[in-house]
């Protein structure tokens, strides 16, 4: 719509937008033609038209005109008692699926996609046609039952939200806030227990209780609220000796901290388009992200909860760590990234490219990992010196803070974004050096995630909602595991490589290397 601060979308975007029926809103309306016409040029071309009745359906017929992604027209849907709408995929399944119209005025499907959207369009023709903007379908019935989610009751918003964009920041630009994630709920779910199916299992939920096989059963209800982030670039010039990055060991390193975004069972990697396919996920950083998240846009769009804004709309999630005695996801005290020259030269360090994503760690894993990290140690209040790490969620009492650590490979292969297993397009470094396989270096980054104990049983409740196995005694957390997306802003990385790693330099949580900090 010529409406302002409307934003052109992609073919990817306007896809995922049918496929998750947040497309557009028909109101129903007697005494209107609904039409919305021409996604030209690269768009899907997608019309809607409502007949009078005939005589033989008292509430008219319905047709549903919808362009192939090669911009090759569809035809028209006969305009008989109930039509038929063939959609075009890029990729259509070998053998269309049919939907079988239900009450008078429906409309009949043949789709060569998975998803389905169907309307029950008004009767009566009108003289002015009215163009309909992009909303999400409140109205529009089922086309067949399909699996209910969980109702989802968001939880309170804190009284002190993480702040909003702040006017005197120095971009120059001001891209719009993206809407946070918040938890959906679905007209068909009760309170007795709906099933939720999902690619490998069917979880059982009973209200606001999701549980997936031998994993935990998480409260959603007491997801954290989503925060709203900043929309802002958050750096400033700084003279102070204190902001003036020392050499310290030699070893270039710059960390960034980041708070809670939000939460939810979605995941844009192993995930796309799936909503709730998941496992329960704590998110950092770029507030945007659910499961129909444009992969390779995600430095362009979203609020950021890290510090200096929108210089990092970078994607963090890990498994949530879940009190078992009350089913609560636990909120993180703190989340710390680190960016380090790591186990190669520092001349090999480069940036990573717009839209790398990876895994690090196994989550399906029901046995202590083999490598180094994933692990978890346990800080002890008064105590100088934690215990030993350890490949599960140690015995910790209350009062203390358990801290997870997760690093992620450091060679690329210097052409793929990502693989099948979202894992084999980068390696690991053997003796200092990037396997000739996957010959470029980027920075080694490794999550901190804290979270403080205060149950009077200290851990011995908490599991992993990804821990898919049964709990006996301080087995939890073998599963742990983190998701990362780029979306930093490719000229301030490129500035930390070159003035922060490449020179060797400890540039903390909050120096740039160049005379600029990030706040």
């Amino acid at each position: 719509p010529p409406v302002e601060g409307f934003t052109k979308a992609s073919r990817e975007e306007i896809i995922n937008a049918l496929q998750s029926k947040e497309l557009c809103d028909v109101p129903a309306n007697a005494n209107t033609t609904k039409t919305i016409t021409d996604f030209k040029a690269n768009f899907i071309g997608f019309g809607i038209n409502s007949n009078p009745s005939n005589g033989t359906n008292p509430n008219g017929a319905s047709s549903i005109n919808i362009g192939a992604i090669n911009n090759t027209p569809a035809k028209k849907a006969a305009s008989t008692k109930s039509a038929t709408v063939n959609v075009a995929a890029k990729k259509p399944s070998a053998k269309p699926i049919n939907f079988s119209a239900f009450g008078g005025g429906a409309t009949n499907f043949n789709i060569g996609m998975l998803q389905v959207i169907a309307f029950n369009l008004p009767t009566k023709p009108a003289a002015k046609p009215v163009v309909v903007a992009p909303a999400p379908i409140a109205s529009a019935p089922a086309p067949t039952p399909v699996a209910a989610k969980p109702v989802a009751t968001p939880a309170a918003a804190p009284t002190s939200p993480v702040p909003v964009a702040n006017n005197t920041a120095t971009s120059t630009t001001t891209p719009t806030a993206t809407a946070s994630p918040t938890p959906t709920t679905n007209s068909t779910a009760t309170s007795t227990g709906d099933t939720l199916t999902r690619p490998e299992t069917s979880p059982t939920t009973t209200s606001n209780i999701v549980q997936v096989a031998l994993m935990p059963a998480v409260d959603i209800s007491k997801n954290v609220a989503p925060a709203l982030g900043y929309s802002d670039l958050r750096i400033m010039a700084s003279s102070l000796a204190k902001d003036q990055p020392p050499v310290g060991d030699g070893i270039g390193n710059f960390r960034i901290d980041c708070s809670v975004s939000h939460m939810s069972n979605d995941d844009p990697i192993v995930y796309p388009n799936q909503q709730g396919a998941a496992h329960h996920h704590t998110f950092f950083g770029n507030t945007s992200i659910n499961f129909k998240t444009n992969v390779s846009t995600v430095n362009s769009v979203g609020n950021s909860t890290c510090r200096g804004g929108i210089a990092n709309r970078s994607a963090y999630w890990v498994p949530s760590m879940i009190d078992t005695s009350t089913k609560a996801p636990i909120v993180p005290k703190s989340a710390l990234w680190y960016y380090k020259t790591g186990f190669l030269p520092k001349g090999l360090i480069t940036a990573p490219p717009k839209g790398l994503r990876m895994i690090a760690g196994k989550m399906k894993s029901t046995s202590p990992q083999s490598t180094r990290f994933p692990e978890f140690t346990c800080q002890m209040p008064n105590i100088s010196e934690s215990p030993p790490a350890t490949k599960h969620i140690p015995a910790c009492p209350q009062g203390a803070v358990i801290v997870s650590h997760v690093s992620f490979p450091q060679c690329w292969d210097g052409v793929n974004l990502d693989s099948p297993d979202h894992i084999s397009h980068m390696a690991e470094q053997v003796g200092g050096k990037c396997p000739a396989t996957h010959p470029v270096g980027i920075p080694w980054i490794a999550l901190n995630t804290k979270y403080a104990v205060t149950s009077p049983n200290g851990t011995a409740d908490w599991r992993l909602s990804s821990d898919n196995y049964a709990k006996s005694g301080y087995n939890a957390g073998y599963s742990s595991h983190a998701d990362w997306i780029n979306g930093w802003d490719e000229k301030v990385m490129q500035g930390i490589v070159k003035n922060c790693l490449q020179a060797g330099l400890d540039c903390g949580n909050h120096m740039l290397g160049d005379g600029t900090i990030i706040f």
